[in-house]
């Protein structure tokens, strides 16, 4: 909107001239007050026969906004008002015009910012509403993926184990499970790019044959246990099967779990869907601030696939955690 301001003697006679100098389009109105806010494409055009400290106050700097002196023939502008940055000129009032700027070529320029502006609107409208439909179909994605690859959320007693697996197309395989026994919890994890390998590993684990790790020189091995009662933590691992502990990579063999702390198991196969090891840890790191342990694993699945229909290697991933208030003999 184009919003007139006549700050005037003889103020009547003033409108009357401009109004005849100003054409039908764009709109305008005349204000009564002066307008301390300008939204969006309004423009305010000043127009003053006098000069004084309040005007130029209100005035003087305001983006979108243009000053014109009102003269009898023969008058000049004061210095003052002829030094204002939005100075534009002066109106005599037979309807002269002395000046750089002109009413028309002001509102020329408005115009046209105007239709700009709207095709900017019209723009941000139409990247809204495809920001909206791909986050719709992310949505629908993840139900989808949700029903095929389920997570499996088990508790015992202070634990809560969250785990996925999905499989790949290269060689070989991965094959993680648990075990639970009257105090404690067994984690086992095998990861091998020969097949032969694999069903070696899948026998040894149904015989439940936990004690050695034998036969098993070519392929990445993992195993966790978890005293109940103890909440401490026991590792053996071979190879490049990784544990993150409260964001960070957990190298030792031991560690005193405590309420409310978390672990996550990362299988080779995952790691090497990713570009390195710390693409995986920044993206779990950003999103254990932003998203829900279930939105975690499904994003780090969908980050690890990509653009292909499947996975380039098997991968598997675990959460553990404590409960806030869980109990545990020192």
């Amino acid at each position: 909107m184009i919003h007139l301001q006549i700050e005037a003697s003889s103020k009547d006679k003033w409108k009357e001239l401009i109004t005849k100098l100003m054409p039908k389009e764009p709109s305008y109105e005349f204000a009564d007050q002066f307008n301390e806010e300008l939204r969006g494409q309004d423009m305010l055009i000043f127009f003053t026969d006098r000069s004084d400290e309040l005007i130029l106050k209100k005035v003087g700097n305001r983006k979108e906004t243009f000053v014109f002196f009102l003269a009898y023939k023969g008058k000049e502008p004061p210095q003052d008002i002829q030094r204002l940055p939005n100075f534009a000129g002066v109106i005599f009032e037979d309807g002269d015009y002395d000046g750089e700027l002109s009413l028309l070529t002001i509102l020329t320029k408005y115009y046209e910012n105007n239709i700009r502006f709207r095709d900017f609107l019209n723009l941000e409208v139409e990247l809204d509403n495809q920001v909206r439909i791909v986050k719709d179909q992310k949505e629908k994605l993840k139900k989808l993926y949700r029903k095929l690859v389920p997570l499996r959320v088990h508790h015992y007693k202070n634990l809560t184990l969250t785990s996925k697996f999905l499989a790949g197309n290269g060689p070989g395989g991965e094959f993680f499970d648990y075990s639970v026994e009257e105090n404690k919890i067994s984690i086992f994890g095998f990861s091998s790019s020969e097949s032969d390998q694999l069903i070696n590993f899948l026998s040894f684990f149904e015989k439940k044959n936990f004690e050695k790790f034998e036969g098993f020189e070519n392929s990445d091995l993992f195993r966790c246990d978890i005293e109940l009662s103890t909440l401490r933590l026991h590792i053996f691992k071979k190879g490049e099967l990784s544990l993150l502990l409260e964001g960070e990579w957990f190298q030792e063999d031991s560690h005193q779990l405590r309420p409310g702390e978390d672990f996550y198991i990362l299988s080779k196969g995952l790691l090497k869907n990713f570009r390195d090891k710390a693409e995986l840890l920044e993206l779990i790191r950003s999103l254990k601030k932003t998203v829900s342990r279930e939105d975690l694993f499904d994003e780090v699945f969908l980050k690890a696939r990509g653009d292909s229909e499947y996975l380039p290697f098997d991968a598997f991933m675990m959460n553990v955690k404590v409960g806030e208030h869980a109990l545990f003999k020192v």
